[in-house]
């Protein structure tokens, strides 16, 4: 480019010179003829050149546009990258808590397993005293039910003895024994149905 700008430049003087030179000179015909065509090269070469400064000019603008272009699609990807780091980062923030959330809720849901675990275990135990209770009922119902029967038959021996025995039966101190004797029957009589009372309701309340 430079050796096309030098060429130009010197054609344009040499150009100027020949137009100059007197008119008179037209004796030597062969340096005037090779003057001119030296300076037709020239011209040529000058015309190149600026033809190519040209070209170059052309190219230099429009490589400034694509380096804009590619400098706004560099900003735009920096943007972009920006936006995805900041959404990674909410994103993980979000997963943090969502993680975190979980642990909780399986830490509860533990503890509320273990607490079924032992109130199911305590409602077993419960349940086993229950039945030792209503065991230990049935058999002093049992047990009452027998003294209850052997105190009637007693009683009903009492009554029945012959008249040897009725006849002592009037004395105050042997008449005292018979009014005891009844007394306790009947005392184990109210003694058995109360408890055969509460042994039909527990049953039924189950």
């Amino acid at each position: 480019m430079k050796t096309g700008l030098m060429a130009a430049i010197l054609a344009t003087t040499v150009v100027g010179a020949v137009q100059a030179a007197p008119r008179e000179v037209k004796g030597d015909s062969a340096a005037v003829l090779k003057l001119q065509a030296l300076v037709k090269s020239l011209t040529g070469e000058r015309d190149a050149a600026q033809a190519e400064a040209a070209k170059l000019s052309q190219e230099i603008d429009r490589l400034k546009k694509e380096k804009s272009a590619a400098q706004a699609a560099k900003d735009e990807l920096s943007g972009a990258l920006a936006a995805q780091r900041n959404a990674a980062g909410d994103a993980k923030q979000r997963l943090d808590r969502s993680q975190a959330a979980l642990q909780d809720w399986q830490d509860k849901h533990r503890q509320l397993s273990q607490t079924q675990a032992d109130l199911t275990k305590q409602l077993n135990v419960s349940r086993g005293k229950q039945q030792d209770v209503e065991q230990h009922l049935q058999e002093c119902a049992r047990r009452n039910v027998k003294l209850y029967q052997a105190a009637s038959e007693l009683l009903e021996r009492y009554q029945n003895r012959g008249t040897l025995t009725a006849l002592v039966g009037d004395e105050p101190l042997l008449q005292f024994d018979k009014v005891e004797m009844e007394s306790l029957v009947q005392d184990y009589q109210d003694k058995f149905d109360a408890e055969k009372l509460n042994s039909d309701e527990s049953q039924s309340g189950r």
